[in-house]
């Protein structure tokens, strides 16, 4: 499926000479889909966390992609040059924009952002793409942006994350750049 042979053996530790590894990283491969797969990192609590891995820039089979994954060691692949800025949002496989959001349910994802299917999980009428994501690591396509507007001050407003503790933690909000009317803003507050 990949291009291997399929071929596998159990083998006792020891019982084969490796070769020397180069010392070169190596250009990361491309897919059975033709494109230049990513390398990442596991981000999940367990025994394969900050483990590095490539896998197809599209995913699985369901989302569009050919499903491709392999374990990398790390240095094994040169690490590409940062894109400036990020990304615009990829479609799932439902054919629509896929949703970036945040969670915001206490516990230890609470804060990070992720991209899911707009219509949700398979038994909600989605197709249940779901990924982590970097903070800042994607945007809404150019279609879909919104200057951000002026408050009643004639300010533009500014964006700003929750950071304290709570039930709102991560949550994006634009509020007046002036603050509160105490504080002499006029108060504008959105989430």
């Amino acid at each position: 499926e990949f291009g291997g042979c399929g071929f596998f053996d159990w083998a006792a530790k020891g019982q084969y000479k490796v070769a020397e590894a180069s010392s070169e990283p190596k250009e990361l491969p491309k897919c059975a889909c033709g494109d230049v797969v990513e390398l990442k990192a596991v981000l999940k609590e367990g025994p394969n966390q900050g483990r590095d891995y490539i896998t197809c820039r599209k995913g699985k089979k369901e989302f569009g992609g050919c499903g491709f994954f392999d374990w990398a060691a790390k240095g094994q692949y040169k690490v590409p040059e940062p894109t400036s800025g990020p990304k615009e949002l990829p479609k799932c496989s439902c054919g629509e924009v896929v949703a970036l959001k945040t969670v915001v349910k206490e516990g230890p994802n609470q804060g990070k952002d992720f991209i899911a299917c707009h219509k949700g999980k398979k038994e909600s009428g989605g197709c249940g793409f779901f990924e982590w994501a970097a903070r800042g690591q994607y945007q809404l396509p150019a279609s879909q942006r919104k200057e951000l507007p002026k408050c009643s001050c004639g300010a533009i407003v500014e964006l700003n994350t929750v950071l304290k503790e709570g039930p709102n933690q991560g949550r994006d909000y634009i509020t007046c750049t002036k603050g509160k009317k105490e504080f002499g803003g006029c108060g504008f507050f959105e989430w």
